[in-house]
């Protein structure tokens, strides 16, 4: 009865110890499982983190080059309205000078009998060219000054600009 009680004892304790290691072996397989489905988690979730990041990346450049765009256009077109403007006054005082010259003739054809008219004509050629060198100057700065506010309007990025995107304005990572 003792070698039965023991014998059975030794089987029990035998049979604990394989469940014991059979289960061990079981929870194993189970947390490496759980191990390989989290790693594989992780690495979608760089995947999809890294995706994200470079479409924010493909947005950002797309609108700088955009903005640039803008820029670029709007310098060229100042750079136009500049040629303009120079060629403008160049006009301006061609004018002028054709007007001094008419006057000059007017001048000369009067002759010296006529003391009165050439005091006046010079007082007039006088006044006529301090007014015409003054107001092409004043026509020149002001339409400098108006192609620049336009070249900074222009330039500037409008409502139509699409909006850069922040980094802080990406959604947050998803969990599984």
């Amino acid at each position: 009865m003792k070698s039965l009680l023991i014998t059975a004892l030794v089987a029990a304790v035998l049979a604990f110890a394989a469940a014991w290691t059979v289960q061990g072996w079981r929870y194993g397989a189970e947390i490496a499982e759980l191990q390989r489905m989290h790693d594989k988690a992780l690495a979608d979730q760089r995947v999809e983190l890294a995706e994200q990041g470079a479409e924010n990346l493909r947005h950002v450049l797309k609108a700088e080059r955009s903005q640039r765009a803008q820029v670029d256009e709007a310098l060229a077109a100042a750079r136009g309205r500049e040629a303009q403007l120079r060629r403008d006054a160049a006009a301006v005082r061609a004018q002028r000078d054709s007007l001094r010259d008419a006057s000059d003739a007017a001048v000369r054809l009067a002759g010296e009998s006529h003391a009165t008219c050439l005091g006046r004509v010079a007082a007039f050629r006088e006044v006529f060219d301090q007014c015409a060198a003054r107001y092409g100057e004043l026509a020149e700065s002001a339409d400098r000054h108006a192609s620049d506010v336009r070249t900074l309007i222009e330039a500037w990025p409008g409502p139509t600009a699409p909006p850069v995107p922040r980094m802080a304005d990406s959604p947050p990572p998803q969990q599984e």
